[in-house]
């Protein structure tokens, strides 16, 4: 066998330079972060001015109260979420909408350099939500009702007693949590044609609906006139409110004080 003596001198040049590379890209990783971070912290580039449009029912002082929280972030401990490169429009906009379910939509636009434009579109109300168990004319259960828009969604607690110009939807499911779809897409639409068919058909305004998982197949309606009417639940509303304009006119006539309640559930056979 032959041995062939390592050249001392070779291999520690090679060790050398390789170490010298080694640290050379250290020095460069660490001079390009430096100033990465230098003009990250620039004061020119951070977000000073915020314009909130589309405010209505939300607090100003509020929302922007959570906007400056937001923007007072650090990432990394070392970069503001306020430099401009580094804000996220996306993330502000799912924070608002997570702490004031009231928003249905955020739009954040930056404006270069330190400016952000903020607009919101807030839930139009359809109705108060509550369950049979929380229902009462002499108290009022803070938390236990919901506001809820033409979508089904409950985004603020509400009062029984919310005044009689407000719709109230009743129902025997569990009480709403807000921020979530507390009745579902089907029965809302049945909701929102019915209420525009019975003014449009017959003068009426409901003041308040109620349908219990036990007699699924209907929707109660009660009247501002005092009676109530009875629809089959996904039935033909155009027919039935045909049928309930025919009744009304021709047979009640003057005497709807007199009214109990009008049942349609069975097409053209009216029972009043």
């Amino acid at each position: 066998m032959l041995y062939t003596a390592r050249d001392n001198k070779k291999y520690k040049k090679r060790v050398s330079r390789r170490a010298i590379w080694a640290w050379a890209a250290i020095f460069v990783f660490l001079g390009f972060w430096a100033g990465a971070v230098y003009l990250l912290r620039l004061p020119a580039w951070q977000i000073k001015k915020v314009e909130i449009n589309g405010l209505v029912i939300i607090d100003f002082g509020e929302i922007k109260s959570k906007i400056d929280s937001f923007i007072s972030g650090r990432k990394f401990f070392l970069l503001p979420l306020s430099s401009y490169p580094l804000f996220n429009s996306n993330n502000l906009a799912l924070l608002l909408k997570e702490n004031f379910p009231r928003l249905e939509q955020v739009w954040v636009k930056k404006i270069f350099p330190d400016s952000l434009e903020i607009t919101v579109k807030e839930r139009e109300l359809f109705g108060v939500f509550c369950s049979p168990s929380q229902i009462s004319e002499d108290e009022i259960w803070e938390g236990k009702c919901a506001y809820i828009d033409k979508a089904g969604f409950a985004y603020e607690s509400a009062p029984v007693s919310s005044g009689s110009l407000l719709l109230k939807l009743k129902s025997d499911a569990a009480e709403p949590q807000i921020g979530t779809i507390v009745l579902d897409h089907g029965l809302m639409n049945d909701l929102i044609l019915l209420s525009a068919g019975l003014e449009k058909v017959a003068g009426i305004r409901p003041i308040a609906y109620e349908f219990l998982s036990k007699i699924s197949s209907e929707i109660k309606v009660e009247t501002n006139d005092g009676f109530k009417i009875i629809f089959k639940r996904g039935g033909d509303f155009n027919k039935s409110l045909q049928a309930l304009k025919t009744v009304l006119e021709q047979e009640v006539k003057g005497k709807r004080s007199q009214l109990e309640y009008i049942d349609l559930r069975l097409g053209n056979k009216v029972f009043y």
